[in-house]
Formats: structure tokens, C-alpha cells, sequence
């Protein structure tokens, strides 16, 4: 699938950042959002302000977020982000959730972001490069997970997001 780079706009925290397609290999998809300064020497470079990493969705994974989507209860949301063996697939990136990760769609259930950030997934979070590739992040809509959970009125849906940070 093919986007524009203004498609993604919206990743920008200022207007005046650059947005970089880095590594376009199939597994390895990413996109930089990036800050121009020049040096000492006049010359103009770039640093990274984060990056996200673009999965390419499985049939198990897509699977799941049918399920989660057709789930009548928040109470079967939270139960089936619990029975997840690992946290991963919900901090990928797809294109087809519009460059976001689940934990946008999932931020209105205290339980299941509970469930996610948990510590019991401290070795996951350890493992993985986090701080290259933050969960939280300006949406297409100009919202974060914590806007949304903060809108829904989920106090402990924050509250873990917060600590999540702090932590990580």
C-alpha cells in the first residue's frame, strides 16, 4: 500500500518537522518524524524526534481485531486482551488501523489497558526499543490514548498511561 507523506501529517508534534520514509524493507517499515538544525559548520541535518515502526498485519492478528471490534461487552474486550500471551500485537503499528496501534482503540477499558501495561510485561517492554518506537502519539485526529481514555472518563486507564511513562 502506497501513502503519501502528507497522508501522515498528522505525526508531526510541530508543523515545521519533516516526515522520512527510513527503512522501506518489507519487515522493517519505518517512519521518522524528524527536527532540521544546522551545525557549526552551516550545514543543515536531521534528528530523529521518534519513529514508528509499520507491521504488516497476520491472519491471527487480524483475526483478533475482528473479534474485539464484533465484542458486545467491554467486559469480553478486557477478557480477550487478557488471554493474549504476549503484549506485542498490541503496540504494532498497521496501516490498516490508519497508522495506529490498538492501544488507541482499546484506551475507552481501564481493564485492558491495565492488562496490557501490566508489570508482569516488564521483560517484554525491556526487550523492545520503546524509547526509538513510543506507544503514545498524535493520531490522525489530533488525540492521543490518553486523550481518549481522558474523554471517556477512564481515570484508571490514564493513570496506568502515566505510570507506563514515567517507568519507561
Amino acid at each position: 500500500m502506497i501513502h503519501s507523506l502528507g497522508s501522515i501529517d498528522y505525526l508531526k508534534i510541530e508543523p515545521d518537522q519533516h516526515l522520512f520514509y527510513a527503512c522501506q524493507y518489507y519487515d522493517d517499515r519505518q517512519v521518522c518524524v524528524q527536527e532540521q538544525y544546522t551545525d557549526q559548520d552551516g550545514r543543515t541535518n536531521f534528528t530523529d524526534i521518534y519513529r514508528l515502526k509499520v507491521h504488516e498485519i497476520t491472519l491471527r492478528e487480524l483475526m483478533l481485531v475482528q473479534s474485539l471490534y464484533a465484542s458486545k461487552t467491554a467486559s469480553d474486550v478486557s477478557h480477550l486482551v487478557a488471554l493474549q500471551p504476549s503484549p506485542a500485537l498490541f503496540f504494532k503499528v498497521f496501516l490498516e488501523l490508519g497508522m495506529k496501534s490498538m492501544v488507541p482503540y482499546l484506551s475507552f477499558d481501564s481493564r485492558s489497558v491495565k492488562s496490557i501495561l501490566s508489570p508482569e510485561h516488564d521483560e517484554y517492554f525491556k526487550n523492545n526499543n520503546f524509547d526509538k518506537f513510543p506507544v503514545f502519539y498524535k493520531n490522525q485526529d489530533g488525540r492521543s490514548a490518553i486523550d481518549v481514555a481522558a474523554e471517556n472518563n477512564q481515570i484508571r486507564s490514564v493513570n496506568s498511561m502515566i505510570n507506563y511513562i514515567i517507568v519507561y
